[in-house]
This record gives C-alpha cells, sequence and structure tokens, in this order.
C-alpha cells in the first residue's frame, strides 16, 4: 500500500505522541496532518485525519470530566459500554 507523505508522517510519529507528548502536542500534531493532507489533495485521509483529531479532543475533554468524579461514578461510566447508545436511542 503506498502511503502519502502527510500519512506515513502520521504514522511514523504515532507511536511517540502517546508517551512523549501531552495531548495538546498530540492535537496540534494531528491538525498540522489535516492541512498537510488537505495541501496534498487527499480527501479520503483529510477525513480520516480530522475525525481522528475530533475524537482525541473529544476524549481529553471527556477525561477531564470524568477526573472529577469519585472512582466509583467513573467506573460506573465505564461499565455502560455499548448501553450508552441504547439509552441514548442510538442505533449500531
Amino acid at each position: 500500500m503506498k502511503l502519502t507523505a502527510t500519512t506515513e508522517k502520521f504514522v511514523l510519529h504515532w507511536g511517540e505522541m502517546g508517551t512523549k507528548w501531552g495531548i495538546h502536542r498530540t492535537v496540534a500534531v494531528l491538525r498540522e496532518c489535516v492541512s498537510g493532507a488537505r495541501q496534498e489533495g487527499d480527501p479520503a485521509v483529510t477525513k480520516r485525519l480530522r475525525e481522528l483529531c475530533e475524537f482525541v479532543e473529544l476524549m481529553s475533554g471527556w477525561y477531564g470530566q470524568m477526573r472529577k468524579l469519585p472512582p466509583s461514578g467513573w467506573k460506573s461510566v465505564a461499565n455502560m459500554g455499548g448501553s450508552v447508545g441504547k439509552l441514548l436511542g442510538l442505533k449500531r
């Protein structure tokens, strides 16, 4: 499989992000990759990277909210798993 330069850059740096960098730098690199993919004219890669960036930002915010709960609270939320979708009326 041939990777675009942006995709290759992202793949090479992904392993380093979680262990060496904080979440803000990770999001900054993701945004840079989105910009690079857009400049290369690769809409599929641009879309995937943009969705990944949005997901990381969303989970970072969610984590901040969960940290405010006592452990029993976030454990209850985590144990709900896929039941949350049913509760919200979402279909798979």
